[in-house]
């Protein structure tokens, strides 16, 4: 007969069960699954998840063009200021004058006359000169006073001259005419502003007639303004032409009488032109020396306190002229260090956190890489960094900042994005390479 094998006692079986633990039904069936499914996501979440490196850089915002300071070419007394903290300015301006024995104002005249005599250009237009007789101009008082002895003699010797009394009159006739020139400039400036607007009216009404807004009678009014101002340009550009046809002919006419001119008259005349530019160079070493201008238009910025009667030492930077901003194009420049030069490039994205203006309380202004240098800068080591800001100082906040000249700021630089899954494998495969 078959033999059949008897199942284990109930006891042996409990017994077994207690040593290796009763597995749990949802462990046995759904437990490897569930582990599976989790690393699933959790490859999913890190090869999704994008997010930058950071590089932090202190830099400085410029509005446009820095600033352009103001310096002594020579040490003295400050004598008079002209300017104050937050005027503006144009280029030339006077700004600051030091102590010296001229008088400004003599100065200033002495200017004057010499940018009219420069255009002499014969000795017959001396005599039209008028000097006057005293002017304080401490050490180029010598030079003016040798000029208006030579004024005086060359005026003598054309007294002396046959033609002297023709000479005088064609000299009038050309300062009439010069005259009449400047009118009739003026005019013609005038009327092609007038012209301008007949043509503006000319061509509204042309539009309005095509939307039934205006009359035929009216187009042809305006048409007729128009030819009849372009008609008033020309004539004023022929009596201008004629008039300087005429102020050639004089000038040629003066030039034969000058031509006829003594030796001793012509020797005067040399010496005189000599003399001016002579005094020409003295004045401009005093206005180098003494006057403090504007270099360009800007606002003015004080270095430190000035006041007359301070004394100033050559080659000291006394204030600077901060350029009007055009178009509110600013820039922040900085140093990139060595170590992040690979990762950040031209067009990477950036934000700046300004020192005068705390993040948390009014956000945070967006910028671009826009330049890079080349090579590394001698004293740190890294390379000169440019961003630009696209909107401007308006901040994450929607707040516009208020713009200062060289204002600090932390710039936060931000490189490619890469996943978390991207950075594990290339420390995996950089790992591999080096082994």
């Amino acid at each position: 007969m078959p033999t059949h094998r008897s199942s284990p006692p109930l006891e042996t079986a409990e017994e077994t069960l207690a040593i290796f633990g009763r597995p749990s039904g949802w462990m046995l069936y759904w437990g490897s699954a569930t582990i599976v499914a989790f690393f699933a996501v959790l490859l999913l979440f890190i090869s999704w998840v994008d997010y930058p490196d950071k590089v932090v850089t202190e830099v400085t915002i410029t509005a446009g063009a820095p600033t352009v300071p103001v310096v002594t070419r020579s040490e003295g007394v400050i004598a008079e200021i002209f300017v104050e903290e937050g005027d503006q300015v144009v280029a030339n301006q006077l700004l600051m004058v030091l102590d010296n024995p001229a008088e400004l104002e003599d100065v200033q005249q002495l200017e004057n006359l010499l940018t009219k005599i420069n255009a002499f250009s014969s000795p017959l237009d001396v005599p039209t000169l008028r000097l006057p007789a005293s002017l304080k101009l401490g050490t180029m008082g010598r030079s003016y006073t040798q000029l208006q002895n030579l004024s005086a003699e060359i005026s003598y010797w054309l007294t002396r001259q046959k033609n002297s009394l023709r000479a005088q009159q064609l000299t009038a006739q050309l300062q009439e005419i010069s005259k009449i020139q400047a009118s009739l400039q003026e005019q013609l400036e005038t009327q092609k502003l007038e012209t301008e607007i007949a043509k503006n009216q000319l061509e509204q009404f042309e539009k309005l007639l095509v939307k039934e807004a205006a009359s035929q009678l009216e187009v042809d009014q305006a048409a007729t303004n128009f030819l009849r101002a372009e008609k008033q340009i020309k004539e004023h550009e022929n009596r201008l032409a004629i008039s300087r046809s005429q102020e050639a002919e004089l000038r040629e006419a003066r030039l034969a009488l000058g031509e006829s001119v003594s030796d001793q008259l012509m020797e005067r005349w040399l010496s005189w032109q000599a003399e001016r530019r002579h005094l020409q160079q003295e004045l401009y070493e005093w206005q180098e020396q003494y006057l403090l201008r504007a270099n360009q238009s800007g606002s003015i910025s004080f270095y430190e306190n000035s006041y007359p009667g301070l004394f100033v030492g050559a080659h000291q930077v006394m204030m600077g002229i901060v350029p009007n901003p055009t178009a509110d194009i600013y820039l922040a420049e900085g140093i990139l260090p060595q170590t992040a030069s690979g990762k950040i490039l031209p067009g990477a994205k950036a934000y700046l956190e300004l020192e005068a203006y705390p993040s948390r309380e009014f956000g945070q202004v967006p910028a671009l890489v826009q330049q890079i240098a080349l090579s590394t800068s001698t004293e740190n080591g890294g390379y000169r960094l440019v961003l630009s800001l696209p909107t401007g100082l308006r901040s994450s906040y929607g707040v516009d900042l208020p713009a200062r000249q060289q204002m600090k700021a932390r710039a936060v630089l931000l490189s490619e994005e890469k996943s978390l899954l991207r950075r594990l494998l290339d420390h995996l495969w950089a790992v591999r390479r080096n082994e």
